[in-house]
């Protein structure tokens, strides 16, 4: 047997709250080879995927937020979690066929602003977490479906944001 197993899970993510469901939808365990690490944990995760009713049901959309919340952890085989770590993420694929962007293979009319992050009371810095919410909220009921960040790293809560509400980001 092998030294160890990467356990990944993929569970709800609730729009009402910001803790992941404890109902996994789909486990998986690979027996984790030292020395490819990633390849380990890419097959994992193609393995938790695979059901595409699931993943059609689950995708992410502007209109339909899906997120999806994920953790995975080194299992030792006496059981005991080694290490863990959590997150959540939105299956969508994003193209470009015939000159036209898709997401999830369907043609998707881009509505966009430029978005500076600027702001008036504090410069480049949000004055507080809840303007990150209002920003990407203001912009969605403008009828916009997404932002182009111009020269600036943006604070990573407004791409918190962004996924659970559904704002394209460039």
């Amino acid at each position: 047997p092998p030294d160890s197993w990467l356990e990944i899970s993929l569970h709800p993510w609730p729009a009402d709250v910001d803790e992941p469901s404890e109902t996994a939808l789909t486990r998986e365990r690979v027996a984790l080879q030292p020395g490819h690490e990633v390849q380990t944990i890419r097959r994992a995760f193609e393995l938790a995927t695979d059901n595409p009713e699931m993943a059609n049901r689950l995708r992410w959309w502007p209109h339909q937020p899906n997120l999806l919340g994920w953790s995975m952890g080194i299992v030792a085989p006496t059981g005991a979690v080694i290490d863990a770590t959590a997150g959540y993420t939105g299956l969508r694929t994003v193209a470009v066929h015939d000159g036209r962007v898709t997401i999830n293979d369907f043609a998707l009319p881009l509505r966009f602003a430029l978005d500076q992050g600027y702001w008036p009371t504090s410069g480049m810095t949000a004055p507080d977490a809840g303007a990150l919410r209002q920003n990407v909220e203001s912009v969605l009921s403008l009828g916009l479906n997404g932002v182009r960040k111009h020269q600036k790293i943006e604070d990573p809560r407004f791409f918190y944001w962004a996924d659970r509400l559904g704002l394209l980001v460039w």
